[in-house]
């Protein structure tokens, strides 16, 4: 880049900011809400979209534990399974009763 050039878009570009600022007091909240976002964009970057972490396998988790460590998550995943059946065992032979409605007069003709 030639040297006026350089100098010319750096006044430019404080010019832009300062012309962002102004935006941000703006009395259209659409306006001033991308004003506010260009700035946020340019004094801290914009933000990085969360992207979800590959997930590890059952067989790579599995590996990473040690012994003692998987007999414990087996231990406990029976447990959680026993809960489960034993919640739906109590669903199936108890269900919720019907609601109770008041008696309806008879008429009396």
């Amino acid at each position: 880049m030639q040297p006026n050039m350089a100098r010319s878009s750096g006044s430019l570009a404080i010019r832009a900011v300062e012309r962002l600022g102004e935006l941000m007091e703006s009395e259209d909240e659409r306006v001033a809400a991308v004003a506010c976002s260009a700035v946020l964009d340019r004094a801290f970057g914009k933000p990085q979209t969360n992207r979800p972490e590959k997930e590890d396998s059952l067989a790579e988790r599995l590996a990473r534990m040690t012994p003692a460590e998987r007999e414990r998550d087996a231990l406990e995943l029976v447990e959680r399974a026993r809960r489960r059946i034993a919640e739906y065992r109590q669903t199936i032979e108890e269900p919720e009763p019907a609601p109770v409605s008041a008696p309806r007069p008879e008429s009396q003709e």
